[in-house]
C-alpha cells in the first residue's frame, strides 16, 4: 500500500464548510436577534378614523369651487309664490319676458316678388323681351324648316303607296305629266307645312329651323295669349294670299318683317350678349 493512500485532507480552521457540525435554525435566529415582537414594527397599521374625518371635511368646500358656470345655469330658478287669486294687479307670465325659443329657429323670410303663373309656349329658358329684337328674314332656317316639311311629305306618300298598293314609278311617271297629280303633290306639301308650322309654333313658339337659329314667332306676352294660335294662323293666311313667296323675299330685301307688320306677329331673335 501506498503513503499516500492513508493521506486525509482536513480544514485547518473550523467553518469553512468542511465541519459536519449541524446548527439549528433557532439558535441562527437568536444570533440574528430577529423576532416576531421585532418583526411586528415593520407592518404598517391603517390610519385613525379621526384623520380621514378631519381630511375629507378640509376638501368638501373645493368641490363646490369646482362647479363650472354653465352647470349653475342650467339649474332651475327658484319658484316664487304669488298671492293667491284674485290678485289685486294681473302677474305677468314667467315666459312673458323671455324671448321665445321657437322664433330662433323659424327661417327669416324676406318678401319677394310674386309671379303670377299663366299658360307659357316654349321652353322654360325662353328669352323675355328685353333679350330679343326683331328680325325680318332667316333663308336658313326657311332651308331648313322645309327640309322637315319635304321629310314629313315624303313619309305620308310612302303610307300611302303602301296602302292603295299602287307602283311608284308610274306614280312618279305620271307626275312629270299629268297636272293634276303635281297640283295634288302642291297641296299635299302646302298642308303639311301648315300642320307642321300651325302645331310646332302654337305649342313650342317656334318652328325647329327657327329654333335653331335662336328665332320665335311673338314675344313672351303675345305667346302667354289664349288666342296666339289664331294670331300664328292669320299670319299664314297673309303669307299664303300675297303668294307663299312674296313677303317673305320682301322682308328679305327691305330687311323688315312685312308679314308681322300686316298681321300683328313678328319674328324676333335672340340678343347675342
Amino acid at each position: 500500500m501506498d503513503s499516500f493512500d492513508d493521506f486525509e485532507m482536513k480544514p485547518l480552521t473550523a467553518g469553512l464548510g468542511f465541519h459536519k457540525k449541524s446548527v439549528s435554525l433557532k439558535e441562527s435566529a437568536q444570533k440574528v436577534d430577529l423576532s416576531e415582537e421585532k418583526t411586528k414594527r415593520f407592518i404598517p397599521q391603517p390610519p385613525p378614523e379621526d384623520v380621514l374625518d378631519k381630511k375629507l371635511s378640509f376638501q368638501l368646500p373645493q368641490l363646490d369651487i369646482k362647479e363650472s358656470s354653465s352647470e349653475k345655469q342650467k339649474m332651475s330658478p327658484d319658484i316664487e309664490i304669488s298671492e293667491p287669486l284674485p290678485r289685486k294687479s294681473p302677474a305677468p307670465s314667467p315666459l312673458h319676458d323671455k324671448e321665445d325659443i321657437n322664433n330662433i329657429f323659424e327661417p327669416q323670410i324676406k318678401d319677394k316678388e310674386i309671379i303670377s303663373s299663366s299658360t307659357r309656349r316654349g321652353g322654360h329658358n325662353a328669352p323675355t323681351l328685353k333679350n330679343i329684337e326683331p328680325y325680318p328674314f332667316s333663308p336658313l332656317a326657311v332651308l331648313v324648316d322645309a327640309l322637315v316639311v319635304v321629310a314629313l311629305v315624303l313619309l305620308f306618300l310612302l303610307s300611302l303607296l303602301f296602302v292603295t298598293e299602287a307602283n311608284l314609278v308610274s306614280v312618279y311617271r305620271n307626275a312629270q305629266q299629268d297636272f293634276f297629280v303635281q297640283l295634288s303633290a302642291a297641296t299635299l306639301f302646302v298642308s303639311v307645312w301648315l300642320i307642321y308650322s300651325l302645331v310646332s309654333r302654337s305649342f313650342y313658339g317656334k318652328t325647329f329651323g327657327e329654333w335653331v337659329f335662336d328665332l320665335q314667332l311673338g314675344d313672351e306676352e303675345q305667346q302667354r295669349k289664349v288666342y296666339y294660335p289664331f294670331l300664328v294662323l292669320w299670319r299664314h293666311l297673309v303669307i299664303l294670299m300675297t303668294g307663299l313667296i312674296t313677303l317673305p323675299l320682301l322682308s328679305f330685301i327691305f330687311r323688315k318683317d312685312l308679314a308681322g307688320y300686316f298681321s300683328g306677329l313678328s319674328l324676333y331673335k335672340k340678343k347675342v350678349l
